[in-house]
């Protein structure tokens, strides 16, 4: 499912998004300028400088904490996008505007989920109903033998 926050460059409004079935990153503007990068694990971990193992909790907290900046934009080539490691990547430009309709179906599809998540949480829960008189205990059985005293 992708991932996606929304940031700004030179008071412009820009999506940066994460797939993760083809593993790209990448950031539009919702409209028609598209850039986006493949890249390995190996590129992400050095990325983040974290190791490969710790990878995949790194990468969502640093999505969702919205880590990933962009430091530059060429409308006609590429869009840097940097990391607090100032570690960056050179996005390329993707000019395939079917290319859109596939980010914005997907993020259609992440609040569509994540608000299906949310109405779950909001059921109430049902109560157990307390009885207004407290029910008495029953004595337990007494075990073993019983002598009768005369």
């Amino acid at each position: 499912m992708i991932s996606m926050y929304k940031t700004s460059f030179e008071d412009r409004t820009y999506f940066l998004y994460w797939l993760p079935d083809p593993k790209i990153i990448g950031v539009c503007n919702g409209v028609n300028e598209i850039y986006e990068l493949a890249v390995s694990e190996k590129q992400r971990a050095e990325f983040v400088n974290v190791s490969e193992t710790i990878l995949p909790s790194i990468w969502r907290e640093s999505m969702a904490k919205k880590l990933f900046s962009i430091s530059s934009i060429s409308s006609k080539s590429q869009c840097i996008v940097s990391f607090t490691t100032k570690r960056t990547f050179a996005l390329k430009v993707n000019k395939d505007l079917h290319r859109l309709a596939y980010i914005m179906e997907e993020m259609l599809k992440c609040i569509e989920k994540l608000s299906a998540d949310n109405s779950q949480q909001k059921l109430p829960k049902v109560k157990k109903t307390v009885s207004e008189v407290p029910v008495k205990r029953r004595k337990a059985a007494v075990r073993g033998i019983q002598w009768d005293e005369e």
